[in-house]
């Protein structure tokens, strides 16, 4: 059971904590069902976790040494690995499960060469600081036991000048509109089980004025949180590249 920790606010524990009996079922679901699932979401929704590659790139990065914190089957590693070779990348899973579903999918995909994964809890990476030029992550938020220390991790790993941040999550209030599609397709796999997950993986997840509360418990400065139908996308990026987007912008 998670304990309360040092938050800074009783609205962020309540965020929190809220949070806790359906992320213990969704993370039970995903490792009893882990091949299955996965192959669903890779078959179905592979799309979602080209959004924060392509949003990456976007802010500059084409190469250097990257971070896929707990990107749902490492699905955000292996679509980065397809659309640069000069990047070096470790994707962080959390069970042993995981890492070899993901690089069954990283086979099937040949970049597996090119991915290197490494086991842990994202609250204490083992990494040093100012490693990385990119941290990216998808569809892991709301398995995260305390996000603001993970966001605290993420901080610190980040190159502190030139690094990059894309994190993305599912919306919790997008699921009562999403849900009767979700049905469908756990009908027609004939496999309630992603029906289940996919459900408790909503229920669990972050809206974004809840993401906003606990970012500002981190330690994280000058981020922006963005959204879609679906998702929101936390982007923390070097001030220069934020200028030339605001000019093209108009």
């Amino acid at each position: 059971m998670t304990q309360k920790r040092n938050w800074g606010s009783n609205k962020v524990q309540d965020i929190i904590l809220n949070r806790v009996k359906d992320r213990l079922i969704d993370i039970v679901l995903k490792v009893e069902n882990a091949e299955v699932l996965g192959r669903v979401v890779k078959t179905h929704f592979n799309y979602l976790f080209e959004i924060p590659v392509f949003q990456a790139i976007d802010l500059g990065i084409s190469s250097g040494k990257v971070l896929d914190l707990g990107s749902a089957y490492s699905l955000s590693a292996i679509n980065l690995a397809k659309q640069s070779e000069d990047v070096e990348i470790i994707s962080f899973q959390d069970t042993r499960k995981m890492i070899n579903v993901s690089k069954m999918f990283a086979e099937e995909d040949m970049v597996e060469d090119r991915i290197k994964w490494e086991i842990g809890k994202p609250e204490k990476l083992p990494f040093k600081d100012n490693t990385f030029d990119l941290v990216i992550s998808h569809m892991d938020i709301h398995h995260w036991d305390d996000p603001v220390a993970v966001f605290n991790e993420i901080n610190r790993v980040i190159r502190e000048r030139k690094g990059v941040v894309v994190v993305g999550d599912l919306r919790r209030d997008v699921y009562e509109i999403l849900w009767p599609a979700i049905k469908i397709l756990s009908y027609f796999s004939k496999n309630s089980r992603i029906f289940d997950e996919l459900k408790h993986s909503f229920m669990s997840s972050y809206t974004k004025s809840e993401i906003l509360e606990l970012l500002k418990a981190s330690n994280i400065e000058k981020y922006e949180v963005i959204s879609d139908a679906t998702c929101f996308y936390i982007r923390k990026f070097p001030e220069k590249k934020r200028r030339i987007l605001i000019e093209l912008s108009g």
